[in-house]
């Protein structure tokens, strides 16, 4: 008689051990997107911040270049950008806002 509860038991114990490792991989997927996904909103904000090229060079010899504005600009119009990303929600879920 003391052997008919060991089954269940076993059961427990292995069907919980199968659900925690695929909850584990649904929040691994999870948040390799979100890391995709901030990826994707950096490149873009790169690209939106190396868009803005010298007029006054293009004007003079048709060369489309950067004036670096320094260290800190660069990282100014760089948070900028990536913030305007964040709040605007642009193929990129990165607040839990519903």
């Amino acid at each position: 008689m003391r052997l008919r509860g060991s089954v269940t038991l076993f059961l427990a114990l292995i069907l919980t051990s199968c659900c925690a490792l695929i909850c584990a991989l649904l929040e691994s997927a999870r948040t390799a997107g979100v890391r995709c996904y901030a990826a994707l909103a950096l490149d873009a904000a790169t690209d939106s911040l190396f868009s803005r090229y010298d007029g006054s060079l293009w004007e003079q010899y048709r060369i489309l270049a950067y004036r670096y504005p320094g260290d800190a600009r660069c990282t100014a119009l760089l948070s900028e950008t990536v913030n305007t990303y964040r709040e605007t929600r642009v193929a990129t879920p990165f607040s839990t806002r519903r």
